[in-house]
């Protein structure tokens, strides 16, 4: 189910057949799963007599690449969608979803071309997708407009780690599914919210949050891993457990609850600290309607926005083991 989830190709903005293959995929263990008019996959696991509802949200989309010119020689102009990092583009594979998927590489002008200093980053015009094609042939295959995606696969490193695109946020939908799948009937209804539009200006969330009623929110996402060129206060270990944030955006009383029923179940957690906006869709959310209580669950992950993001796996099964367990234990007894 991972595997199905990672292959998924959602760039944002353009999600709607990823968003039809996560229904079906949630409705298989949900009461009831639907799409709304943006793509937000909504999906409903009811209690017998509950009469609070907490939402588990994650964001479906990624980033990736527009087509804006189609030029001589089967090479293709584009702009990028979300926040892509310009520096790892070149020579990078990437797979253009036109009338059907082709493969092209992004091709830059070689150092030994180059007049002056070469140690800067490219810009964007300066960048392009080489296809092989010729530009007549492309023509009937891509159209301004259409998006490309990083070409990926799964790489699994030593210390159960794996390797690939799109793991923000694809691996928060995985694991509320997964929390949804293993939880038993209790007093509060539990909702999944796989959205839309993340990486764009969290827009899937704002809908989900100006149209459905829930008691509190549980944001699972990424945050920054370890590497030797981070910053210490900003980054987290990959061996040491999930991550969770404390922030004035934040809930106090379900922060110290799950941390307690970590503590409890010798799960280990990081804390993280965000004193503003976090970035995510807890930003959103937490100031929903008459304001919502919300938390933010996150899994630490290296090289954020590239090709090769790496996380622990040991990581996101902890974090399904700390979510399933405080849902089913706790949370409608102690917090809502």
């Amino acid at each position: 189910m991972l595997e199905d989830i990672l292959n998924l190709v959602s760039v944002s903005g353009y999600e709607q057949a990823a968003s039809q293959q996560l229904n079906r995929m949630f409705s298989e263990f949900c009461d009831e799963s639907y799409m709304d008019t943006l793509g937000n996959v909504i999906s409903i696991k009811k209690s017998v007599n509950g009469k609070k509802r907490i939402v588990l949200d994650a964001h479906m989309d990624q980033i990736g690449l527009m087509v804006t010119e189609i030029l001589e020689g089967g090479f293709l102009r584009f702009l990028p969608v979300g926040g892509v990092d310009l520096r790892i583009l070149p020579a990078l594979e990437v797979i253009v979803h036109g009338r059907q998927d082709i493969l092209g590489i992004i091709g830059a002008k070689p150092p030994h071309l180059l007049s002056g200093s070469n140690d800067k980053a490219y810009k964007t015009e300066e960048l392009f997708i080489d296809t092989g094609f010729s530009r007549e042939i492309l023509e009937t295959i891509v159209k301004v407009g259409d998006v490309v995606s990083f070409k990926s696969r799964n790489t699994y490193l030593q210390n159960n780690c794996i390797c690939r695109s799109a793991l923000d946020d694809r691996l928060g939908v995985y694991v509320n599914m997964e929390v949804l799948k293993r939880l038993s009937l209790q007093n509060i209804d539990v909702v999944s919210t796989a959205t839309v539009g993340e990486e764009i200006g969290l827009k899937g969330a704002s809908v989900i949050g100006s149209s459905m009623d829930f008691d509190a929110a549980i944001v699972v996402d990424v945050t920054h891993g370890v590497t030797p060129d981070g910053i210490k206060a900003r980054s987290f270990y990959l061996d040491k457990g999930p991550v969770i944030t404390k922030g004035p955006a934040l809930n106090k009383k379900i922060n110290r609850s799950i941390i307690d029923f970590a503590k409890q179940k010798g799960i280990p957690l990081q804390i993280e600290v965000e004193p503003g906006n976090t970035g995510t869709n807890a930003w959103t959310l937490h100031s929903a309607k008459t304001a919502v209580p919300t938390v933010m669950l996150s899994i630490p992950l290296k090289y954020m926005h590239t090709a090769s993001e790496v996380v622990s796996l040991d990581n996101v099964n902890q974090l399904i083991d700390l979510m399933t367990g405080y849902l089913t234990e706790v949370a409608d007894k102690e917090v809502l």
